[in-house]
């Protein structure tokens, strides 16, 4: 299993995980998935950080659109 966990929603991005860009993060997954199409990878998100359900639901849909196989929630 491949895993780079993505953390947070956007609009926190850069409050937790300064120096990273969310876009070169999911660029990150879906290349690795791109080159190895047979190994799983894994992404997971911090809550309760002030995220709506909606934002929430943006970044699960970005994850699915890398072709990220699993998504851990915490």
């Amino acid at each position: 299993v491949f895993n780079h966990n993505l953390e947070t929603i956007p609009r926190l991005y850069k409050q937790a995980r300064p120096g990273s860009d969310y876009s070169h993060s999911l660029k990150l997954l879906l290349d690795f998935k791109d080159k190895f199409p047979n190994i799983l990878t894994k992404s997971g998100l911090m809550l309760g950080l002030g995220e709506t359900m909606e934002e929430i639901n943006h970044v699960l849909n970005d994850l699915k659109n890398h072709r990220v196989d699993m998504v851990t929630l915490g």
